[in-house]
């Protein structure tokens, strides 16, 4: 056994020892200095000594390079295929990464732990894993980063999680809510579903915007509805203005101030459905199996209503642009004038006078205009 006293000896060449060398401060200060060289299992232990209570131990590593040196420490066995190991940081650990110029944690493999904190950047090739991640700078792996819970705790700014080179999802100070924001332009922000290039989303203070088909199983209220596809809904579709270059379809009913589209259709199944409008009703088509109602202007290509018995078109003012077509009936296929009213007209094939007024009658193949006193159905 060497023992140095506490003045403290030099041996300039080599010092051997198969038992302990214990000293108060022991230095190498050579270039070189190999602890546990043995091939056999073994552990080596630096810095085992219990520390009293209030105290602190130093363990220092490589600490004393000076500007423009390079200090590297390395870790393990080189090939992992060939050999394997282990760097353990004890429950009780705490390891603080304070590189604030550069990287301050980069890994070729795999970083795997209970808790990861970090001042700079954590940056691996391979996967992130733990129980908390906590950093002030990023977090970068070429694999997947897993946790419990990704926590950002920058709060109003709206850049909290960067998508790709496209978007960002942050916190706006929006109650139970986020905000998604363009990379290329900060006032927009669109979500995609699945991999249909349709886009749901917004520009600046415009209208929030779907570019494809719009369609709901409850009820569709809002002050404006603008699309350029198909409205449709198994419920209500309720709006200040509905305005589309497709579709509007309900079950239900179809309400608004203005009412603009191409076609409103409403199939067999949707029979007693109501159009009803405080203005104009404008349209290329206009079908509907039940009423047709507008205080002001019903303006269409073709307005069809009803099936058999029929319903009902009423406005202000029916304009055609070409012509009013009366579906040709028979006079015992009319319904009743009383249940008509009077004042409402038809036209039949089989009538036996031509008189203006005469009561019609069928039997014959006069084809003329009628009309209804209330009462009666006559000639004109």
């Amino acid at each position: 056994m060497a023992v140095f006293a506490s003045t403290g000896e030099y041996i300039t060449g080599l010092l051997s020892a198969s038992g302990n060398i214990l000293g108060n401060n022991v230095v190498f200060a050579g270039p070189n200095a190999s602890i546990g060289t043995a091939t056999t299992a073994a552990t080596y232990n630096i810095g085992t000594g219990a520390t009293a209570t209030g105290l602190t131990k130093a363990i220092n590593i490589g600490t004393a390079g000076l500007a423009g040196s390079t200090t590297t420490i390395a870790i393990g066995p080189v090939t992992a295929t060939t050999a394997a190991a282990t760097a353990t940081f004890n429950t009780a650990t705490t390891v603080a990464m304070a590189n604030t110029s550069a990287t301050a944690l980069s890994v070729a493999g795999n970083v795997t732990g209970g808790n990861l904190v970090s001042a700079g950047q954590i940056t691996v090739t391979g996967n992130v894993t733990g129980g908390n991640i906590n950093t002030a700078g990023q977090v970068t792996a070429t694999g997947n980063i897993t946790a419990a819970a990704f926590l950002s705790i920058n709060n109003n700014s709206g850049f909290n999680y960067k998508i790709g080179d496209d978007v960002w999802i942050g916190d706006r100070n929006i109650t139970n809510g986020f905000a998604i924001t363009g990379i290329n332009s900060s006032t927009a922000g669109y979500i995609q579903f699945g991999n249909d290039t349709a886009l749901l989303g917004r520009t600046s203070t415009g209208a929030l915007t779907w570019t494809a088909a719009f369609s709901v199983t409850a009820n569709v209220t809002g002050g404006n509805i603008l699309t350029a596809g198909l409205m449709s809904s198994t419920a209500n579709i309720t709006g200040g203005n509905l305005l589309t270059a497709g579709l509007v379809s309900a079950t239900a009913n179809v309400i608004s101030n203005n009412v603009m589209v191409t076609n409103i259709v409403n199939v067999a199944s949707h029979t007693g459905s109501v159009v009803s409008v405080s203005a104009n009703v404008t349209g290329g088509n206009i079908i509907s199996l039940g009423l047709i109602t507008a205080s002001g202007n019903i303006l269409g290509g073709n307005i069809t209503t009803g099936a058999g018995s029929g319903g009902n078109i009423t406005g202000a003012n029916v304009i055609s642009c070409i012509n009013v077509k009366t579906t040709a009936n028979t006079v015992a296929n009319l319904p009743a004038a009383a249940t008509v009213g009077a004042g409402a007209r038809a036209f039949v094939t089989d009538a036996t006078s031509t008189t203006f007024a005469a009561t019609a009658v069928g039997g014959a193949a006069n084809a003329v205009p009628v009309w209804t006193d209330g009462t009666t159905w006559k000639i004109g």
